[in-house]
């Protein structure tokens, strides 16, 4: 098999964290003895991984499947562990990137037409289903957060949505949509 490479900006203490077609998420982590790249640990999805893995707070890294999950994984810069802290079904692939935004939020878009929305509590380091918005088409794009808890993301649909995370009451609400050419 091929691998496709979808990789993510490094992340805190150098660690770099990789998609491949094979179902796994590669992590590696220059090695400052030798100079070299060690490979630190690979996770097994049941799918392969063409979402970019994305790094959060608190050593936090997100990462989408086409086992219509999106895994989250935790990286203990102390012992170079990663574990896996959660997976979350979704209703299609996942092969858009996912965003974090401000309060533990994390949104990510699916291929059964819906952005999905996450809370990571870093004091339980538990990751709560929080939402899910239906667009009208699949959604491979990655979310982007603006100011304020906007989150706006494009849809096959030829359409760009934006919604807002209410941080008080916890609901993300649809704001408006705009057509695109395409």
């Amino acid at each position: 098999q091929t691998c496709a490479l979808p990789i993510s900006a490094f992340g805190p203490n150098g660690l770099v964290a990789v998609g491949s077609t094979d179902g796994y998420v590669y992590f590696y982590k220059l090695n400052p003895l030798t100079h070299k790249i060690d490979l630190l640990d690979k996770k097994e999805t049941k799918g392969a991984v063409d979402s970019s893995p994305t790094f959060g707070p608190d050593g936090l890294i997100a990462v989408g499947s086409n086992d219509k999950h999106v895994y989250f994984f935790k990286h203990n810069p102390n012992t170079q562990k990663i574990k896996l802290l959660d997976k979350k079904e979704t209703g299609g692939w996942v092969r858009s990137s996912p965003a974090f935004g401000p309060d533990g939020l994390v949104a990510v878009g699916s291929n059964d037409n819906h952005v999905y929305f996450f809370k990571h509590n870093p004091r339980t380091h538990k990751v709560e289903f929080l939402d899910k918005k239906e667009t009208e088409g699949a959604v491979y794009s990655s979310p982007a957060f603006g100011p304020d808890g906007l989150v706006a993301v494009g849809s096959n649909d030829k359409h760009v949505y934006f919604f807002k995370y209410n941080s008080q009451t916890q609901k993300v609400e649809l704001l408006e949509k705009h057509k695109t050419g395409g």
